[in-house]
């Protein structure tokens, strides 16, 4: 009598895990299986100056620069830092921070031993034409994203 009722048990265990194994198994003949659509990793554009160690997102506008232990993101440097674009260096990456790599950055483009030291005046005017330079850079970058972004949406 225990057996039987083992058997039945057992069978009907197996009948349901039958019934529900053949409910996931459904045939279509239309389903073409997953998009082939494969994600391209996003890349950010970003000019280095190995000199006085910033870096400028030209996507987003901000200069990324250490003022101290940890990296600060602002849209304006401080006064006595100076950009001078003989030392600027074109970094194509796939970070949105780009002193995740810092490091790699410092140790493959040094700064030349022999900086000039030029008169403060000079270096003001410099300065002030690279910052020019790059808030144009970045208008124009965001110009191409936008267009960019249209014609993907046709």
């Amino acid at each position: 009598m225990a057996a039987i009722k083992i058997i039945k048990l057992l069978t009907g265990s197996l009948a349901f895990i039958f019934v529900i194994g053949l409910g996931a198994c459904v045939y279509d003949p239309h389903y073409k299986g997953p998009s082939a659509r494969v994600h391209a990793p996003h890349f950010y554009d970003y000019y280095y100056y190995p000199n006085v160690d910033v870096y400028f997102d030209l996507s987003l506008g901000y200069y990324y620069y250490r003022p101290g232990k940890y990296w600060a993101r602002v849209r304006v440097l401080p006064k006595h830092i100076y950009l001078d674009h003989r030392y600027r260096k074109s970094l194509h990456m796939e970070h949105k921070t780009p002193y995740v790599k810092h490091p790699e950055h410092r140790k493959k483009y040094r700064p030349r031993d022999k900086y000039r030291h030029e008169k403060e005046k000079v270096q003001r005017e410099t300065d002030r034409k690279e910052r020019e330079y790059n808030s144009r850079q970045h208008k124009e970058h965001q110009k191409k994203s936008e267009k960019d972004k249209r014609l993907r949406q046709r």
